[in-house]
């Protein structure tokens, strides 16, 4: 999954930093292609990140418009919209049979970006939630691309050698 970002991103480390295949050591937009391409293959994991209350359309489009380079930056005031509209759609389809708590846990929580009821109004939410979603998926990135790494390892120093 992750051989063409290593591939991509080793030529662009390779010499004054010396790159080791560490995704700490990457800068941001690295990160968020890393988070982008990991939803991308593993669309499971969109219950961990988003709130129940998302459907798996919503999650992929959040991810988009989140992580994808290709995609514009996300303005807060959408990714804040898209969260509430979420929210209001399962409200609607639920009627009268949720209290307040099962609306916040339902609509306002995930195991990636916590509770984030009180942020969401944010000026910096997306950002907020850009950085909690890349923290909570960072151990498994780091493996993953590290284990990519460490595997291209001898077609990377063949590539790069001077012949």
């Amino acid at each position: 999954m992750f051989n063409e970002f290593v591939d991509n991103w080793n030529d662009k480390y390779w010499g004054a930093k010396n790159w080791q295949g560490d995704i700490l050591e990457m800068p941001d937009n690295a990160k968020d292609e890393a988070v982008f391409i990991y939803l991308s293959n593993r669309v499971t994991w969109l219950e961990d990140i988003y709130p129940s209350c998302f459907s798996r359309e919503q999650g992929e489009l959040a991810t988009k418009m989140l992580f994808n380079s290709d995609s514009q930056a996300m303005p807060i005031s959408i990714g804040q919209s898209m969260f509430k509209f979420a929210a209001e759609t399962y409200i609607n389809a639920q009627g009268d049979n949720l209290s307040k708590q099962d609306y916040i846990d339902d609509c306002y929580y995930s195991p990636a970006l916590g509770r984030f009821d009180d942020v969401i109004d944010a000026a910096n939410f997306t950002d907020e939630a850009r950085e909690r979603i890349y923290l909570y998926l960072e151990p498994v990135l780091r493996d993953e691309i590290q284990e990519a790494y460490d595997a291209m390892m001898p077609d990377l120093l063949q590539k790069e050698m001077p012949k």
